[in-house]
């Protein structure tokens, strides 16, 4: 995976995460303008998937459901269909936030995709373009 800055240390259960949560988005959204928001979640070695409403909101969505149980939370992956910037270009793209308990901060992942293309083609490859507030910190 590509990364914004290689300074960052992701542990390996963010980063698989993250790579499912882009692929699910990524198979949805073929034949479908828009990717509906969702959360996968690992604990107790289940992922657990929920799917959240399509709005401006998804964020506060996923840190409001989240906080229901977050002890029982090993790691999170909230996915959605947004935009990307690169280079003064617009493009297309599948945002993931992951994270884990204990982390001050959890990482922003982006797939770009053509969504004019049939089937969806992809644009570069999945990157690690920066950080968030973990959506199980309180005030999220």
């Amino acid at each position: 995976m590509q990364s914004a800055d290689d300074d960052l240390t992701i542990s390996e259960a963010i980063s698989d995460l993250a790579l499912v949560a882009l692929e699910q988005a990524l198979a949805a959204r073929q034949g479908t303008p828009d990717v509906a928001p969702f959360v996968l979640i690992e604990s107790g070695g289940y992922c657990y998937f929920r799917a959240l409403a399509a709005n401006d909101n998804v964020v506060e969505q996923a840190a409001a459901f989240l906080a229901r149980d977050p002890d029982t939370t090993e790691t999170y992956a909230l996915a959605y269909d947004g935009t990307v910037t690169v280079e003064g270009t617009p493009f297309d793209a599948i945002l993931v936030i992951a994270g884990e308990p204990g982390a001050g901060d959890a990482f922003v992942f982006t797939q770009r995709y053509d969504g004019a293309a049939s089937p969806v083609a992809l644009i570069g490859a999945p990157a690690l373009i920066g950080q968030h507030v973990s959506l199980l910190n309180k005030g999220s």
